[in-house]
């Protein structure tokens, strides 16, 4: 297989040997890809490689793995921004942190998705340009509208404007309920008839836009991507707390 020229964000990094690391990169047309950095380990414990560390966004030349083998091989990173300003402070973390592990969770190597692609250079560049001091709600609305993003991206963007199994309208809803396994929100009556739901913020139930409540939308948000991947980001502790939502899980 010939090598191929991409633009990718770095999303994990990995030693492989005393010299070499695996690197994880989303690249905006061939998707996830794990390649072999053969090489690229400095002594140093705060940077790999000159050009290379995580969330990180850069052109690279790599080639994809055979069908027998478990990585790729990666020929040449050149940087385009190292999104410097996200390393300040813990909400940049906490928010980059979470985009992250949820793009590595929900997505499959070599399926791109561009718009998902461009949605997290998009939020890594609002959260290294955004001015002092980042406050929770303007952290959260950011990511907030990066899961739901990743969310439509991959086919589990969950139905909120009416009951997913009746179909009666959210105005017309008193009560309502969520269900991960059903793909929304639930009326009461359905929701009797459902194992596994919970109750609604109501911010979220009654048609509320992310920047009027964006930690109810990051709870229910947070709720979903947990059952959709059967287990808690480990970012989701922290970033929950950090943007006030109330955390049922």
């Amino acid at each position: 297989m010939s090598f191929v020229i991409d633009v990718g964000i770095v999303l994990r990094l990995s030693d492989y040997s005393e010299t070499s690391q695996i690197v994880t990169l989303l690249t905006r047309g061939h998707g996830v890809a794990r390649l072999l950095a053969k090489g690229t380990r400095r002594t140093t414990k705060d940077r790999f490689m000159p050009g290379l560390d995580l969330l990180e966004l850069g052109e690279t030349r790599f080639k994809l793995a055979r069908p027998d083998a478990g990585l790729g091989t990666l020929a040449e990173w050149k940087q385009q921004s190292a999104y410097p300003r996200i390393r300040s402070d813990l909400a940049r973390v906490y928010a980059a942190t979470y985009a992250t592990e949820a793009t590595l969770a929900t997505t499959t190597e070599h399926d791109p998705h561009p718009a998902l692609f461009d949605a997290l250079a998009a939020l890594l560049q609002t959260l290294d340009i955004a001015g002092e001091p980042l406050t929770p709600d303007g952290v959260t609305i950011e990511l907030v509208r990066f899961v739901s993003e990743l969310l439509r991206e991959v086919g589990f963007m969950p139905t909120m404007r009416a009951c997913v199994v009746c179909g009666k309208p959210r105005t017309a809803i008193a009560n309502a309920r969520f269900s991960s396994s059903r793909g929304g929100l639930l009326c009461v009556a359905c929701a009797a008839e459902t194992p596994e739901s919970r109750p609604a913020p109501e911010a979220v139930a009654r048609g509320g836009r992310v920047g009027e409540a964006p930690a109810a939308w990051l709870e229910i948000l947070d709720y979903h991507l947990t059952r959709v991947i059967g287990r808690p980001l480990r970012a989701s502790r922290q970033m929950l707390r950090f943007a006030g939502a109330a955390d049922k899980m």
